[in-house]
């Protein structure tokens, strides 16, 4: 027995020790943000559309973020948000929310999503990945299995956990307005 609990607590702290190399000072965030923010425009010149220059948003104890936006049609528009989740400590985890708000009969453009999410994310997804997630049955994929409650004006509520921890996560909502939107959040990339 103490062999097993001995093993538990050497994994345990391993697995602790391994994932504290992803803290990031403020200044550190800023550094990956803007670089975040080079690379989303390099991949939105590349489609003719416009990145606007998010502004970053300092709180109390240094807490960051930085919003980003790109319009892709009149009825279409992403907006990015990167934040470092340093809150009463000298380093935070950084991470990211893809929102994809498409209305009326607009349609996703699913590779130019990846393409952002892929930029942004530790963890890769797929077109495939998307295009059977938005095209699933809600049962298959129900936010309120998780516990989240679907407000009235939602028509459909879909929930993906990409891993067990919930660390990368896709998000699919359709209101009664026909606004759709598709969303990727999670851990980012390390640039460093």
């Amino acid at each position: 027995m103490k062999k097993v609990l001995s093993l538990i607590v050497t994994i345990s702290s391993l697995l602790c020790i391994a994932g504290c190399n992803n803290f990031k000072t403020v200044e550190q965030s800023q550094a990956d943000f803007d670089k975040i923010e080079s690379q989303l425009e390099s991949i939105t010149k590349k489609r003719n559309l416009d990145l606007v220059d998010g502004t970053l948003k300092p709180f109390e104890n240094q807490y960051c973020q930085k919003e980003i936006h790109i319009s892709v049609s009149k009825n279409s528009k992403i907006i990015i948000l990167l934040q470092n989740s340093e809150y009463n400590f000298s380093k935070g985890i950084e991470s990211f929310s893809l929102e994809y708000c498409v209305d009326g009969n607009d349609e996703f453009d699913i590779d130019f999503f990846c393409e952002l999410a892929n930029t942004l994310s530790k963890k890769s997804i797929s077109v495939k990945v998307c295009n059977d997630f938005i095209t699933s049955l809600e049962d298959k994929y129900s936010a309120e299995k998780y516990g989240y409650t679907r407000a009235n004006n939602i028509l459909v509520y879909k929930y993906y956990p990409l891993n067990f921890f919930e660390d990368w996560v896709l998000f699919y909502t359709e209101d009664i307005q026909k606004e759709r939107i598709l969303s990727f959040s999670g851990v980012m990339k390390d640039l460093t």
